[in-house]
């Protein structure tokens, strides 16, 4: 079991090299890219954590700004389920180990299903970042030429999916904090790319009445998300609605309170200047970016389930109760243990 965490390790930092390597070609870049920081911006991209030392979009040549979108793809969407896609290709098997922790990456119980389950990962996430791009590209053909919108369509429809928090312009979207279109789709692209494919999994087999019930899984993973966005964005907007948003219109002070619930847990996107935010409004979007999203999403986090179920413990055991619940359903204590200690 060693050796293959040995080879995931090794494979991202390959991966990572590899973009490196790409965005210091001169066809990538515009002016100097020291190797240091063309190594930060490639790192930040396979890890999809949106933190950046250069400006992307005037940094970066178009042909950079693709390499950046494949490999936010990849970090978005899993070394793992690539390497996967790899072996299919090439037609090898993957070895006991391999599948055991692309199960535990996905949480399927049946091997049989991973290669067919790796698939459909990667079918629903292009179908998925069409669809945003679709509506994407009518937003910002509001602002700019087809051309050019057709590309930050691209962009950012890949940068919200895979919760990268990339964005080829120089204020992010701050431009477009009163805009519906750009505000509503890259805000359910991050939502989706967070919910998990485990989650979609699970709807679409109980939609086509092949299960009877949700799995626990995925109540929590919907009730929690659900509950913290909608919170986040209440709280955000009582803590700056004489701050930041001040001198916003209320339809703008609505979707960025909104926005930034949502970008703050699983992205990096921002439509308001963070700068001019108030401690106590970073405290608190520190604590939603520590909780993150769901398991097997794009997105990073302590993950929602484990928050809910932590929650859900604490409050079985001031109660009295032996057992831990969640929505009337019964939580393994193999599941609270994970909890507590993974």
């Amino acid at each position: 079991m060693q050796n293959i965490y040995r080879n995931i390790v090794l494979g991202f930092t390959f991966i990572i090299f590899v973009a490196t390597i790409l965005l210091m070609l001169p066809v990538s870049h515009h002016g100097h890219l020291s190797f240091l920081d063309a190594l930060f911006t490639a790192t930040s991209a396979v890890c999809v954590t949106g933190l950046i030392v250069k400006d992307t979009g005037s940094d970066f040549t178009i042909f950079g700004q693709i390499i950046l979108t494949f490999f936010m793809q990849i970090g978005g969407l899993g070394f793992m389920t690539f390497a996967t896609l790899l072996f299919i290709t090439l037609g090898k098997k993957l070895s006991y180990k391999e599948k055991l922790i692309l199960s535990q990456q996905f949480r399927i119980s049946s091997f049989r299903d991973i290669l067919k389950f790796t698939l459909k990962v990667l079918k629903l996430a292009l179908i998925i970042e069409f669809l945003g791009f679709i509506f994407l590209l009518i937003g910002f053909m509001r602002y700019f030429d087809f051309k050019h919108a057709l590309f930050y369509a691209y962009f950012h429809a890949i940068s919200a999916f895979n919760n990268a928090g990339f964005s080829n312009f120089s204020d992010s979207l701050m431009h477009f904090v009163d805009d519906p279109i750009i505000n509503l789709t890259t805000g359910t692209l991050i939502v989706l790319g967070g919910l998990g494919f485990v989650v979609y999994e699970d709807l679409i087999n109980y939609k086509k009445r092949l299960k009877k019930h949700l799995s626990l899984h995925t109540l929590i993973v919907l009730s929690v998300s659900f509950f913290l966005m909608i919170f986040g964005a209440i709280l955000f907007f009582i803590l700056e609605k004489n701050g930041v948003l001040k001198n916003l219109s209320w339809s703008a002070k609505l979707f960025a309170s909104l926005f930034q619930s949502i970008t703050t847990r699983t992205a990096g996107f921002n439509t308001i200047d963070l700068s001019q935010l108030k401690d106590i409004t970073l405290f608190f979007m520190m604590i939603l970016m520590f909780i993150g999203a769901a398991p097997g999403s794009t997105a990073g986090g302590i993950k929602v389930t484990t928050v809910g179920i932590l929650v859900a413990t604490f409050w079985r055991v001031l109660r009295g109760y032996e057992n831990v619940q969640f929505w009337n359903r019964r939580v393994e204590s193999s599941t609270v243990f994970q909890a507590f200690f993974y």
